[in-house]
């Protein structure tokens, strides 16, 4: 019979080989632009952009900062390379994504954060509070220490990763608006 401890790192094992594979499927489909994979995901960006004419996509070119995949005459796909924390040279495997959808007065650009690291990061924070949290009611004072400094980690890397993302958002997000509008 498991105790309860044993039984949060096997639901947390689980749950992280869960997240992992969910993550390689997530990375395949931005590269492949697989449309479910561009549609979900928590919204950090968004921004209309009003225009006259057409409610068609304007052509986009690709280039090594953006790669577009157009849907249909009003909806398109684009991931923009992600440079690896401030090295523009350098990119990771996980892009920006976001969809792009057109009317006849306004275009519209989302950009969504993928799931997965997220999922990550919280069976991570779960599996150390569940290891420590035992201890931390027995009294232990290291226990207790090391349950306050891994759930501030986990604040720390969700707040700094999700800051870090929605600046990126917002630099991808101008790159292409300024190539919609030379081709406008």
């Amino acid at each position: 019979m498991m105790d309860s401890g044993e039984l949060v790192l096997a639901i947390g094992s689980f749950a992280a080989l869960g997240s992992w594979v969910g993550g390689v499927v997530e990375s395949v489909g931005i590269g492949q632009f697989w449309p479910w994979v561009y549609r979900y995901g928590p919204k950090v960006k968004s921004q209309s952009i009003p225009r006259a004419g057409s409610a068609r996509i304007p052509l986009v070119e690709d280039s090594d900062l953006i790669a577009v995949s157009t849907l249909s005459d009003t909806a398109a796909l684009f991931r923009a390379r992600m440079g690896l924390v401030g090295f523009k040279s350098y990119g990771t495997t996980n892009p920006i994504k976001g969809t792009i959808e057109t009317t006849d007065s306004e275009l519209r650009l989302y950009g969504r954060l993928s799931v997965m690291p997220l999922v990550f990061i919280g069976v991570w924070f779960a599996m150390w509070f569940g290891a420590n949290i035992r201890r931390v009611m027995a009294g232990d004072k290291f226990s207790l220490f090391l349950l306050v400094l891994g759930c501030g980690g986990a604040m720390a890397i969700a707040c700094f990763w999700f800051l870090m993302e929605r600046r990126r958002f917002v630099e991808a997000i101008e790159n292409l608006v300024a190539q919609l509008d030379k081709s406008a």
